[in-house]
């Protein structure tokens, strides 16, 4: 996950490409208004979106519900 934002973007693209390339299942989610750091303030929106796009393949990938995050989880 990047924002264009972010410092490292252009890395991040390049890295989840080269993953890509060598046959890893790989996703790269572009979060348009993230900046750097946006991941550490959790009440702000973009930063429950990235939660919640995290955990989603997680549960998928176990077979279990995709996870919400309420007020008193998040």
């Amino acid at each position: 996950m990047s924002g264009p934002s972010t410092c490292f973007h252009n890395e991040c693209t390049h890295y989840a490409e080269r993953l890509s390339g060598a046959g890893v299942d790989t996703e790269l989610l572009g979060v348009e208004s993230a900046y750097h750091g946006f991941g550490t303030g959790p009440q702000a929106p973009v930063n429950k979106d990235f939660v919640q796009a995290q955990l989603a393949p997680v549960a998928a990938r176990l077979s279990l519900p995709a996870p919400t995050l309420s007020p008193e989880n998040s």
